[in-house]
């Protein structure tokens, strides 16, 4: 039912009148008369006998051929004409045909959809459900109608449950699977089925979903400020290519983002997360922002790539908070930050200046083989139990000064490749250094060594400057 291109009118002829006709007529005549004229006085000039006569005869042969031929092009002209007119007249015919069959099937547009957005405000809920299928059968039909129709089903679920019950349940959840049903491509990104909807924008704002299932999804410029998603809420493999501003969401239960792809911001600000938050293998094209939120279950964010900045500043991690393998391009802020559960941070590379000032790690901490490549800053951070930096590459400087190491510490075969500041920090635990690689100097200045000063860094720690127990 979609509209089909019409080619430009042609512009129309003039009318050709009698006198016009007559006019043309006339000078056929007095263009033969002349040309006959003209040839029976010059080409018999001095001529005598037979030679007059022939002479004579071919000038009226040749003037009289003249006015035919203008009579035939004439006639030629006029059955060219005779043919646009006939041409034209069948075109107009076309298209008001066209105009009628298009004004017929908006009006039947404008029919079903009447019919079907009555059937959604019935109190009936299989009649609220015949509505939903029949406005997703006018929107797979009618391309300009799809922005429209996906307002409506967009609508349906911003408006407060009123209803409720497990027949209203059903209700609105059918409205979202076919909301999430035609936003997916399908697995051949160069010919998308036939189903998917691209240039459609979903306006949640404020909505309750239920058991939301986005997941390999394709959003355009989702708008899902103040969602509550009650259940389960599913993104995994989903693309959104324009900004993901998901502020004061609520997740009430597990949130899933396995593999998704941000082009652009990642806006988390605000979030409340009550349930496991997975963003493994997630991929953040831009700017990634999770200040100050709460993650009360596990956290993962195993091999994320964040392609510019990573903000977790203040944010809470009550479960186990795993980030190995990720990948942080510019800043990665963890400044104020406090893990409460495991922080694993193994093999992650940190690209940009990695920001850990005044973070809290309650229980275990491990950085093993992590990649520091520019500054790394750890000062004031507090370490409540065991610290790992086994292995762990720091190509510039990295700053430890005013930390707290309550539980051991390993920075065995970790290599400080620049500047390296433990001042004023406590090791009130055991402090492993074994195999590791000091570029330049460490400041140890008023450094504390609850089990006494590890070998390895005996030789920069001056008696006077270490703290005793």
């Amino acid at each position: 039912m979609g509209d089909s291109p019409r080619q430009p009118a042609r512009a129309a002829m003039p009318p050709l009148t009698g006198r016009t006709l007559l006019w043309i007529a006339v000078s056929i005549v007095v263009l033969t008369a002349a040309i006959v004229t003209a040839l029976w006085w010059a080409g018999t000039r001095g001529l005598t006998g037979d030679q007059l006569v022939t002479a004579r005869f071919d000038a009226l042969k040749i003037g009289l051929s003249v006015g035919v031929g203008s009579g035939g092009l004439l006639a030629l002209y006029l059955a060219w004409r005779r043919q646009r007119s006939t041409e034209d007249t069948l075109a107009h015919q076309q298209e008001v045909a066209l105009d009628n069959q298009a004004d017929a099937l908006e009006r039947r547009i404008t029919e079903l959809y009447t019919k079907a957005a009555e059937q959604l405000g019935s109190g009936k809920a299989p009649v609220r459900l015949a509505g939903l299928y029949a406005l997703e059968r006018l929107a797979q039909g009618t391309e300009s109608q799809r922005q429209t129709i996906v307002n409506l089903l967009c609508a349906y679920l911003r408006m407060p449950d009123e209803v409720g019950g497990t027949q209203e349940r059903e209700v609105r959840l059918t409205a979202q699977r076919i909301l999430a049903h035609h936003q997916r491509p399908g697995f051949d990104s160069e010919h998308p089925a036939e189903t998917f909807w691209p240039d459609v924008d979903l306006d949640l704002t404020g909505a309750t979903l239920v058991d939301a299932d986005f997941s390999h999804c394709r959003l355009r410029a989702p708008r899902l400020g103040g969602v509550t998603f009650a259940g389960p809420a599913g993104f995994d493999e989903t693309t959104f290519l324009g900004d993901a501003r998901f502020e004061d969401v609520t997740f009430t239960a597990e949130a899933r983002f396995d593999n998704a792809t941000f082009t652009r911001n990642a806006w988390f600000d605000g979030v409340v997360f009550t349930g496991k938050a997975g963003f493994e293998k997630a991929a953040f094209a831009r700017n990634a922002l999770f200040r100050g939120v709460t993650f009360p279950a596990d956290a993962v964010f195993r091999g994320g790539g964040f392609a510019k900045n990573a903000w977790f500043g203040k944010a809470t991690f009550t479960g186990n908070a795993d980030f190995r393998e990720a990948t942080v391009a510019k800043t990665a802020q963890f400044s104020g930050t406090t893990f409460s559960g495991d922080a694993w941070f193994g093999k992650a590379s940190f690209a940009g200046n990695s920001d850990f000032r005044g973070a809290t790690f309650t229980r275990n901490a491990v950085f093993r083989e992590a990649a520091f490549t520019m500054t790394a800053l750890f000062c004031g951070a507090a370490f409540r139990q065991e610290a790992g930096f086994r292995g762990a590459a720091f190509a510039m400087d990295a700053d430890f000064s005013g930390a707290v190491f309550s539980g051991d510490v390993r920075f065995i075969e970790a290599i400080f490749s620049r500047d390296t500041e433990f001042r004023g920090a406590a090791f009130d635990g055991e402090a492993g250094f074994r195999g590791v690689t000091f570029s330049r100097s460490p400041r140890l200045q008023r450094v504390k060594f609850a089990n006494g000063i590890p070998s390895e860094v005996a030789q920069w720690v001056s008696p006077a400057e270490a703290v005793p127990d």
